[in-house]
């Protein structure tokens, strides 16, 4: 590897490191252009698209990274999932021309996977105890209930309040 191209890497992996650090710190549009100077450097880059993908309010932009990163890595399931979310989302955006609840069901929809994301890769819980939070959220919105994922999964005992508070706060 030569000097020009670890110097690169080094910029790449400080660039994704600060980027994920204003996230820590509540700093969301400093966090992104953080991203976005990493794909400058590597437009390929798995974790900055990933990141720019979730942390778009539209979806149509996040269909533009996450068919980026599909096309790196086919098989990447948090962004096949976050592709179907998006297109689902962008899908019913063009059949009511563009309401703006479509966009805030997308936001809400694309918490929901970083929040069970974050539960995950923190070791608080596992993959099948989010997906039965996740069905028996969909099953209550069936019976014209509603009820917060948070909620569900402290209802379950899968969370202690505390846990979701520190988790909601990052």
């Amino acid at each position: 590897m030569n000097t020009q191209t670890t110097l690169e890497t080094k910029q790449l992996k400080n660039l994704i490191s600060f980027g994920t650090n204003e996230l820590h710190r509540g700093n969301k549009t400093q966090a992104v252009s953080y991203f976005k100077a990493a794909l400058k450097l590597d437009g390929n880059n798995e974790e900055a698209l990933l990141w720019c993908a979730k942390l778009t309010n539209n979806p149509f932009d996040a269909k533009i990274y996450l068919r980026r990163l599909l096309q790196c890595n086919p098989e990447h399931e948090l962004a096949k999932a976050y592709y179907s979310l998006a297109e689902e989302c962008c899908t019913e955006i063009r059949e009511s021309s563009g309401s703006s609840s479509s966009f805030a069901r997308y936001r809400k929809q694309a918490f929901k996977l970083r929040l069970g994301e974050f539960l995950m890769q923190n070791g608080i819980l596992n993959e099948l105890q989010i997906k039965a939070a996740l069905q028996y959220q969909d099953y209550l919105k069936q019976e014209g209930r509603h009820q917060r994922l948070g909620s569900i999964l402290v209802s379950f005992g899968y969370l202690t309040e505390s846990q979701l508070r520190t988790a909601l706060a990052n």
